[in-house]
C-alpha cells in the first residue's frame, strides 16, 4: 500500500502502473551512471529534476488537485511569492505531539512567571547520523510585529532602501510597492542580508496574517515560535517552525493553549532549500554506495533523507510523492521493496518528531523486502 493510498485521486491501477514504470526507469539510468563512474551527486540532482517534471505531467493526467503546482520548486525565481510558506496543522496525533513540545518548553521557562525572550535546548546527536538539533523558543508580542502589516510611508521607504528596491515616493505608493516587495525573490534576499531581524519578523507576520485569516477574533496574543535548527559538519540550518498562540492576562494560559490553539508549520526558508538539497545529495550517495546486504545501513539514509526533505520542502505541492518516488528509488536499487503499514504520512511524521525519534519510528512505518520486480512496469519498459 502506497502513502498516499488515502487519495481516491492516486489510487487508479493505471496511477501505480505509471509511478513503478518511473521508478524501474530510475533505478536502471542510476544502475547506468553508476557504472560508467558518474557523480553521484550530479545523478541525485538529475533523478529528482526528473521526477519533479513526472509529478507535474501525472498530476495532469489524473486530474490531481493543484497540477499546475505539482513538482514546482518553491526557490525558483519565476514560482517566487513569498518567504513564508505554512501548512495549518489540524487536531491529530501529529498536532497533538507539536503542542505538548510547546508546552513542555514553556513549563521549562516558567512561562508566565519570568519574563524571557529566547530559550534554547539541545537534543542528544544521533550519532551515527553525525547530526545534531537544537530547538529555540521565542515569544513575541504581537505590537513589535503589527509594522509589518502595512507599513508607515516612512517605513516602506526604509526597507525598500535596505532591499535596494525602487522607493515610494509619495504615501499612496507605499502599500503596492510593499506587496511588490514581498513577492521579489532578489528584494527580499537583499532584507534578509543586510536586517536578518527585519527579515525574520516580515516572515513571521507573514504567517501570522494566514492564521488570522482563518481565525479573525484572535486579539490579546503572544506568538509563539518554536525554530528547530539542525547541524551539519559545523553549519547550522534552520529547519521547520512552529508557530501558535497564547492568550494573555488569564489564568492558566498554558492549558487555554493545549485546548484551543492550533499549530501551524512554516517551512524552511526558500533561500535554505538549495544548500539543503546538496546535504540531501551527499545522503543519497551514501546510501547508494552501501553494500545491499547492509540493509539497516540503508534504511538509516534512507530515514534521514526523508528527515531533511521534509523539512526542506521544495515543492509547492507534491513533495509527498517525490519523496516516496526516491525512496522506493533506494530501496529498489538495493534489490527491495518497502511495503508501507498503516497508511502514515511520512512527511508530517518527518515534520513532527526530533530526528533521532524519527529514525527510530522509521521501520515501523514499513517493512522491507527482497524485490519482486512489477511484470508491467518491466513489459512497458522493456518495450521502449
Amino acid at each position: 500500500m502506497s502513502p498516499i493510498s488515502l487519495n481516491s485521486t492516486y489510487t487508479s491501477h493505471e496511477y501505480y502502473i505509471d509511478v513503478n514504470f518511473l521508478i524501474r526507469k530510475s533505478v536502471r539510468n542510476i544502475r547506468e551512471g553508476v557504472g560508467k563512474g558518474e557523480n553521484l551527486i550530479e545523478l541525485f540532482h538529475q533523478t529528482l529534476d526528473h521526477l519533479s517534471l513526472k509529478c507535474k505531467e501525472l498530476a495532469l493526467k489524473y486530474g490531481i488537485n493543484k497540477f499546475d503546482l505539482q513538482g514546482v520548486r518553491r526557490d525558483q525565481e519565476e514560482c517566487f511569492t513569498g518567504v513564508t510558506y505554512v501548512t495549518l496543522m489540524k487536531k491529530d496525533l501529529s498536532h497533538e505531539r507539536l503542542v505538548t513540545m510547546i508546552e513542555e518548553l514553556l513549563q521549562k521557562i516558567h512561562y508566565p512567571t519570568q519574563s524571557f525572550k529566547r530559550y534554547r535546548e539541545e537534543f542528544p546527536t544521533e550519532q551515527g547520523l553525525k547530526r545534531h538539533l537544537s530547538r529555540e523558543i521565542t515569544i513575541y508580542k504581537e505590537e513589535e510585529l503589527e509594522i509589518y502589516s502595512t507599513p508607515s510611508f516612512e517605513e516602506c521607504l526604509r526597507l525598500c532602501q535596505l532591499c535596494s528596491f525602487s522607493s515610494p515616493e509619495n504615501p499612496s505608493q507605499s502599500l503596492d510597492l510593499y506587496q511588490n516587495l514581498l513577492t521579489n525573490k532578489q528584494a527580499m534576499l537583499a532584507l534578509k542580508e543586510k536586517s536578518f531581524q527585519d527579515y525574520q519578523k516580515l516572515k513571521l507576520y507573514s504567517a501570522i496574517l494566514e492564521i488570522k485569516h482563518l481565525y479573525p477574533r484572535l486579539v490579546k496574543v503572544d506568538w509563539i515560535l518554536v525554530t528547530q535548527n539542525l547541524q551539519v559538519k559545523g553549519k547550522r540550518y534552520e529547519l521547520s517552525e512552529y508557530l501558535t498562540w497564547i492568550f494573555r492576562d488569564i489564568e492558566n494560559p498554558i492549558e487555554k493553549m493545549k485546548k484551543e490553539a492550533m499549530v501551524t508549520i512554516i517551512h524552511q526558508d526558500p533561500f535554505l532549500i538549495s544548500p539543503m538539497l546538496e546535504n540531501i545529495a551527499r545522503i543519497f550517495k551514501k546510501a547508494i554506495r552501501y553494500n545491499r546486504y547492509h540493509l539497516s545501513l540503508i534504511k538509516k539514509q534512507v530515514a534521514l533523507l526523508r528527515y531533511e526533505l521534509a523539512h526542506a520542502t521544495p515543492y509547492k505541492r507534491g513533495g509527498n510523492s517525490i519523496s516516496w518516488w526516491l525512496e522506493r528509488i533506494i530501496f529498489n536499487y538495493h534489490q527491495y521493496e518497502p511495503i508501507y503499514l498503516n497508511d502514515p504520512s511520512i512527511n508530517i511524521e518527518a515534520l513532527t518528531f526530533p530526528l533521532k525519534e524519527f529514525v527510530e519510528k522509521y521501520e515501523e512505518y514499513m517493512r522491507v523486502e527482497t524485490m519482486e520486480a512489477n511484470e508491467e512496469a518491466k513489459n512497458r519498459l522493456n518495450q521502449e
